[in-house]
This record gives C-alpha cells, sequence and structure tokens, in this order.
C-alpha cells in the first residue's frame, strides 16, 4: 500500500476514533469513514490509467482534458502545482462531487473564507487580466 494511502487510513481511523471518544453516533461516521477509505483505494495515477487500456475512447479524450486544463492553470493562471487533479477514481455512473459557485458576470474575484479551525483563507483572484502569466491579448 503506497504511503499516501496508508497516511490518508491513518488520518481517517484517527478521526472516527475521536468521534467515537465525543459520544457522538458512530453509525454515520463509521460509513463515512469506510466510504472514504473505499475512495483512497480505488484511485490510481492518472498517467497510469491512461497508459492502460481499460478506458473507453471517451474517458480517455476527457483524462486527456483533465490533463490539459491542469496544465493551462498552472502554466497560465499561476496555480501551484500539487497533486491536484493527478487521479482517477472509477466510481461508476455517479458524480463524485457537485460543485457550486457564484461570481459576477464578468469575473471571478477573491473571496475571504473563515474555518472554524483553520482561520481566514482567500480564494485566488482568476479575472481575465490578472493572471500572472497572462500574455496580453490573451
Amino acid at each position: 500500500m503506497p504511503i499516501r494511502r496508508i497516511s490518508h487510513v491513518f488520518v481517517a481511523a484517527t478521526a472516527w476514533i475521536l468521534v467515537a471518544a465525543s459520544g457522538c453516533e458512530t453509525g454515520y461516521y463509521t460509513h463515512l469513514v469506510v466510504g472514504q477509505i473505499a475512495v483512497l483505494n480505488r484511485t490510481k495515477p492518472i498517467n497510469e490509467v491512461l497508459a492502460g487500456t481499460t478506458l473507453t475512447e471517451s474517458e480517455r479524450a476527457k483524462l486527456i482534458l483533465v490533463k490539459d486544463v491542469r496544465r493551462f492553470g498552472i502554466d497560465v493562471i499561476g496555480l501551484s502545482e500539487n497533486e491536484a487533479f493527478t487521479v482517477y477514481d472509477a466510481n461508476g455512473t455517479e458524480p463524485a462531487a457537485y460543485v457550486l459557485s457564484a461570481a459576477e458576470m464578468d469575473r471571478l474575484v477573491s473571496y475571504e473564507w473563515s474555518f472554524l479551525f483553520l482561520g481566514k483563507r482567500l480564494t485566488r483572484d482568476i479575472s481575465i487580466g490578472t493572471w500572472p502569466n497572462a500574455k496580453p491579448n490573451d
């Protein structure tokens, strides 16, 4: 089992123990922990999946698009190059997540979020014209 997966399992198990020790109902949280461990065990690096033969042409095209969009975000917008958007989870036909965002009609502007344990965090402003690596007339 890769180190990344072991550390995720450790964190999930620790979280479950803390919840159980607090006297909270553990059935619901057990379901969440088991589900998260299943997701972590199913994910594979995109490059590894693309090298295999299990994908349909449509799935292959979508994963190549994910890689291209990620590279655009890093090279043009200036986003951090980290592990985001580098793994694939063949979870069946259900969406992995739903994302809702709202912004002004002509730009995405920074918004300061306030988290209980993490403190305040600004979202990244990716308005056209403020991209760090943008060229004129992009």
